[in-house]
């Protein structure tokens, strides 16, 4: 079965829910990602001191990993090292990271698709091909991360009427709801082609403010079947993601939620 969504509003919107968007590709171990003078060619391939990311840092630590077991109780527990280098933005607000496995795009100050993102990331893709020359595609992954904290909702089940009924579930609960104080979930969604979606999604309190619930929305559109390293192939794929997170998240808000993000009121 193919999922089936109506085409997107690209409307950009005056008050962006968006957080965080990250683009990540990961593929096979190449040790050499370490090297300075790779790291260097990388860089200067994407302008240098006077490009976009005019700060190159060393990245150097370990990662925690973590097996869950049955009712996600943690089994096992490992480190690995985490060594390669990172790119930033002047204002550290884009950042490129490349590691012996991996290399993605990251910012919290996303605009648009079309003549932003995506052209960073096919500059990126083009540098990393030129310079590491992967062989295999092991997963590219988009990545949205909305946080709805307006219109100012005081308890969970205020966000009805704003966020889709069948979306929040429990929450809606004739007793348990008005009690509630946070709620998350996670959905897998298969689309029928390639692609896959998880969504975490939920209410939680305001951090800065005690009697506020915000809500969130973390999209994550992946394919992780291994294939040749292909920048047409991944750039073509990351723009359908893009689509398809944007399809997704207009399913999951109403319309008088999306009328209030495009206007600001």
């Amino acid at each position: 079965m193919r999922l089936e969504l109506p085409a997107p509003d690209t409307t950009r919107l005056e008050k962006s829910p968006l957080q965080l968007v990250v683009c990540q590709v990961r593929f096979e171990d190449i040790p050499s990602v370490t090297d300075p003078r790779l790291a260097l060619a990388i860089h200067g391939r994407l302008g240098g001191r006077e490009g976009p990311y005019p700060i190159l840092e060393q990245l150097k630590g370990e990662q925690l990993e973590v097996t869950l077991g049955i009712g996600g109780s943690p089994i096992a527990t490992q480190t690995s090292p985490l060594n390669g280098w990172r790119l930033f933005s002047q204002g550290r607000d884009w950042i490129v990271s490349l590691l012996p496995g991996s290399v993605s795009l990251e910012t919290t100050a996303y605009t648009i698709w079309d003549g932003d993102f995506n052209s960073r990331l096919a500059s990126l893709l083009d540098a990393v091909s030129e310079e590491l020359r992967p062989a295999l595609e092991q997963r590219l992954g988009l990545r949205y991360v909305d946080l709805l904290t307006e219109p100012e909702v005081t308890s969970p089940v205020g966000w009805q009427g704003w966020v889709e009924t069948k979306f929040l579930g429990p929450i809606l609960h004739e007793r348990i709801g008005p009690l509630m104080r946070s709620a998350q979930q996670q959905l897998e969604i298969e689309t029928g082609g390639e692609a896959r979606c998880t969504l975490r999604h939920g209410v939680f309190p305001d951090r800065a403010t005690a009697n506020r619930t915000n809500y969130l929305l973390d999209w994550d559109v992946y394919r992780d079947q291994a294939k040749p390293f292909d920048v047409a192939d991944i750039e073509r794929a990351a723009t359908s993601f893009n689509s398809l997170a944007l399809q997704l998240f207009q399913q999951a808000i109403t319309p008088e939620m999306f009328s209030f993000l495009k206007t600001g009121r």
